[in-house]
């Protein structure tokens, strides 16, 4: 289910995004209200990658000092680290074979993946706090990616204004950078709480922001 065009060309306005979290809070099956606006914060405010995202564990979350820590390494035998283990025993040139490559995973996508996330609000412990309350006993309390994806799709088909066609989780991420990068946050900052292998990614996403 690709989607063209980088994600920070489709960016949310913070009304916007603040009406999606809204949307979420509305939803009349409580379980899936607090299942949609933890995906919708954990993917905007919290900066994460739906790859991250879809290996979330409730052991992440300290709630004495209210901070998400995104862990470097975490074992996983899913189906998405399985496919990737196998394109990656499939190209790799050692003699090593699925099962074995699959002990790498999961990781992050670049080493500064591994970073806190603390939490601002009254609302987002909550939100978070009563989602691991609801899903924490689960072996994935998330899901696959995409299950991420489909579940914050049909919130985003009910925002008037928004367009659910070009939209996709990454989205959610490319709205904080923007929001972050208006505020005043430096070039370190930015590269700190988004976890970018290179400083130089900034430099794309506030030129595209600048156009916005």
């Amino acid at each position: 289910m690709a989607r063209s065009g980088h994600a920070i060309d489709h960016a949310f306005t913070q009304a916007d995004y603040e009406r999606v979290l809204e949307l979420s809070a509305s939803i009349a099956d409580k379980e899936k209200s607090v299942e949609s606006f933890f995906y919708h914060l954990m993917l905007g405010y919290g900066r994460m990658r739906p790859g991250t995202l879809s290996h979330y564990r409730s052991s992440w979350y300290d709630p004495g000092r209210k901070v998400i820590q995104v862990p470097s390494f975490q074992d996983c035998d899913c189906g998405d680290c399985r496919k990737y283990a196998k394109q990656t025993a499939d190209r790799d040139s050692e003699d090593r074979d699925t099962e074995e490559i699959l002990k790498e995973y999961w990781h992050g996508k670049v080493d500064s993946t591994a970073r806190a996330i603390p939490l601002k609000t009254e609302r987002q412990v909550e939100i978070v706090e009563k989602f691991n309350e609801t899903f924490g006993t689960l072996d994935r309390p998330v899901g696959c990616y995409m299950t991420i994806w489909r579940r914050t799709t049909r919130i985003i088909e009910l925002a008037d204004g928004i367009d659910s066609v070009t939209y996709k989780p990454y989205v959610n991420r490319a709205t904080a950078v923007t929001h972050f990068a208006w505020a005043g946050m430096s070039d370190t900052g930015l590269v700190n709480n988004f976890g970018w292998a290179r400083p130089q990614t900034i430099e794309a996403y506030r030129a595209r922001s600048g156009l916005i």
